[in-house]
């Protein structure tokens, strides 16, 4: 379930900021991605929409 959160959470990033998911570590920061705390909040409602 872990690996599904992960791939969930970077393609939901890589949709929000046009990104390619390859380039999306779980070792990079908010900021290294150009989330700000807006997109932070839309991410976790694309997580709980998909996983309750």
């Amino acid at each position: 379930m872990k690996n599904a959160i992960e791939q969930t959470l970077k393609a939901s990033i890589a949709r929000q900021k046009m990104l390619a998911v390859e380039d999306i570590s779980l070792d990079s920061s908010l900021e290294e991605l150009g989330i700000s705390s807006l997109d932070a909040i839309s991410l976790v409602f694309d997580i709980e929409d998909q996983y309750g």
